[in-house]
């Protein structure tokens, strides 16, 4: 557990804390259900999504549900190569206005390959909306557990944190789906997310300054999926943070 992943975790919950009560009714209006398809960063610095790694352009839009996000551990083998492909142990995902156990009161576990104890990591989740490209409407989930990730969803948090503040109703970041690199020193060039803010929408999906609402993400309880932390001329005019 660090203490930037911890701060921005209790930063967050304090917020959503605070959110007025008409928004927990419109979050209780809003659709659950399974089928949710997983958006991940590939090796190669392309965002896919589905079994059939469907492409997002990069700068294609999504519109994020803040009541969405979660909090918890993963807790994933780390095989050497040659022990075969990496296995999800455990995984305890809470809403932020949860209670979440400390690592080490979780049950633990080893790897069945070796043997070894796999220990339990951090991992945040949400969901969103994709508006523009050639997937716009598609419902999807980004979790993460890497560095590059809980660095980028907590940049997310901290900025819903400091709209709130604001006393606004635009609190719903859309944001543009973007990957950056730096170079590894045993893996070389490497991908993490680069989710950049580039509008504010209400929780009805009412973008701020602009007249077209666009329906924000569901809330689902979908299965877990292997961790892999990486323009159709759709971009949108805006770039307001």
């Amino acid at each position: 557990m660090t203490n930037d992943v911890t701060n921005t975790r209790t930063s967050a919950l304090g917020a959503l804390q605070a959110l007025k009560a008409n928004l927990q009714n419109v979050r209780a209006r809003l659709p659950e259900g399974g089928g949710t398809q997983y958006m991940r960063l590939l090796k190669d610095g392309e965002w896919v999504f589905g079994q059939e790694d469907n492409a997002i352009a990069p700068g294609d839009e999504a519109i994020i549900n803040p009541m969405s996000i979660k909090q918890g551990y993963s807790c994933w083998t780390n095989r050497a190569q040659g022990e075969g492909k990496n296995e999800l142990l455990g995984e305890i995902m809470v809403s932020l206005n949860q209670s979440l156990a400390q690592p080490h009161e979780l049950p633990q576990h080893t790897d069945p390959k070796n043997g070894s104890i796999v220990p339990w990591k951090d991992q945040l989740s949400f969901d969103l909306k994709m508006i523009t490209g050639k997937y716009a409407g598609t419902q999807l989930q980004f979790k993460t557990g890497s560095r590059g990730g809980l660095n980028a969803i907590g940049a997310i948090m901290d900025a819903i944190f400091a709209r709130l503040d604001e006393n606004t109703e635009f609190i719903c970041p859309i944001i543009s789906i973007q990957s950056d690199s730096y170079k590894h020193k045993s893996y070389g060039k490497t991908y993490v997310p680069k989710l950049e803010i580039v509008g504010w929408a209400d929780i009805n999906g009412n973008e701020e300054g602009g007249d077209a609402p666009k329906a924000i993400a569901h809330q689902p309880e979908p299965e877990p999926e292997p961790e892999q932390e990486a323009d159709d001329g759709s971009t949108r005019r805006r770039r307001r943070a």
